[in-house]
């Protein structure tokens, strides 16, 4: 009954703790364009208070000036690559101003400092290992695309920050980690089950979302009979994804069963 009361006591204090402070909150993906993503909508939505860790030239333009490498000799790298882009690439006028607002930033180091503060941190999994993250703590933990990520990778945020509470963001009816097979052309045994696979098998229930924004309801109804037990709402509407070609229905089918497959000689398969 002590330890009963002890560790009661304890989880009151930690989830005062929590309910008091600000949260910080990590985003995590595979993909730099997942992270990306879901810092361009806040961006959207008028919030800044976010540092983006990572290398400039993988970083979409308009999140590049919330963004640094974590080090002051990094960040002087990044400097060059940046006027390396303003002389090599064809950019926007907007997003020359971006890249010449992010070099000031780093110069100053401005974003470093807010690293160490700003509510929310977004870095892909394989980044998370930047010594600039090394005593930060995260206690909420965000992982988009996460049923494309090996269960490895997931568990680098997982694991260094102090997580006390994780989401994982992912669809496993979609497409499964890209797993590199042996030497003898085998798959790398275990690694194509994800961590939200085995927590799904381990009990864990997932909240599905079942409205979707993307597809003509054409489309959606396809992959809804043959993947969602017709569970899907669509959130547009026909009149909403109008034809890109005249004439030409949202969706038609190809009988190719009598065709033949063939391969071009720079190894595409037609």
């Amino acid at each position: 009954t002590r330890t009963h009361t002890h560790a009661h006591t304890h989880t009151c204090k930690h989830e005062q703790e929590l309910s008091t402070s600000p949260w910080r909150i990590l985003v995590s993906s595979t993909t730099n364009v997942a992270v990306d993503r879901i810092l361009l909508t806040l961006l959207e939505l008028g919030f800044e208070d976010f540092v983006r860790v990572g290398s400039a030239k993988k970083i979409a333009k308009p999140v590049l000036p919330l963004s640094t490498h974590g080090t002051v000799a990094a960040d002087k790298d990044e400097v060059s690559s940046l006027k390396q882009m303003l002389r090599t690439q064809q950019l926007s006028r907007s997003e020359r101003a971006q890249v010449v607002k992010t070099i000031e930033r780093l110069r100053c180091g401005e974003n470093r400092t807010r690293l160490l503060s700003s509510r929310v941190v977004g870095v892909t999994c394989a980044a998370t290992v930047f010594g600039c993250l090394e005593e930060l703590r995260f206690p909420v933990v965000i992982l988009d695309e996460s049923c494309q990520m090996t269960e490895p990778n997931a568990l680098l945020p997982i694991a260094r920050f102090g997580c006390a509470q994780l989401m994982m963001v992912g669809d496993p009816k979609q497409l499964s980690p890209t797993v590199s097979g042996g030497a003898d052309g085998t798959a790398c045994r275990g690694l194509e089950q994800t961590l939200f696979e085995r927590l799904m098998k381990g009990g864990v229930e997932p909240t599905m979302l079942r409205i979707q924004y993307r597809c003509h309801p054409s489309i959606s109804r396809v992959s809804n009979s043959l993947f969602y037990n017709s569970v899907l709402r669509d959130g547009v509407a026909a009149a909403d994804r109008g034809a890109l070609v005249p004439r030409a229905p949202p969706l038609r089918f190809f009988d190719v069963c009598s065709g033949r497959e063939g391969r071009a000689p720079d190894g595409s398969y037609t």
